[in-house]
C-alpha cells in the first residue's frame, strides 16, 4: 500500500504531494531530496530511509515519487509511477 505521492523539482521544490494514509512524517519530500543531492551520480532507483520505502522515476527534470511503510513490490511501484506519468503526459501534452 503506497502511503504518499509527490512529484518534485530538481531544485527540491514540491509539485504535488498527495498523502494517502497520513501514517508517514511529513517532511518525507526534503528526505528524499536530500538522499538524492547527496548520492554519488545517480541514486538507486528503490531505497529506505527510516523505515520508509521511496521508490522513484526521473522524468523530464522532475522526480516522481512514491512512499510506503510496508513491502511491497518494487515493480509494481515503478510501473504504477511510469503509468502516472504517461497519463500525465497524453493529458497535459508535456511533462516539464
Amino acid at each position: 500500500m503506497i502511503s504518499q505521492i509527490f512529484f518534485l523539482s530538481t531544485r527540491g521544490d514540491t509539485i504535488i504531494n498527495r498523502d494517502f494514509r497520513s501514517d508517514l512524517i511529513k517532511n518525507t519530500p526534503e528526505l528524499f531530496y536530500r538522499k538524492v543531492k547527496l548520492s554519488k551520480g545517480d541514486a538507486e532507483p528503490i531505497f529506505n530511509i527510516e523505515g520508509i520505502n521511496y521508490a522513484y522515476l526521473k522524468k523530464s527534470s522532475i522526480y516522481v515519487v512514491a512512499t510506503t511503510r510496508f513491502n511491497i513490490s518494487p515493480a509494481y511501484v515503478l510501473e504504477l509511477l511510469n503509468r502516472i506519468t504517461i497519463v500525465i503526459k497524453d493529458f497535459c501534452g508535456s511533462i516539464n
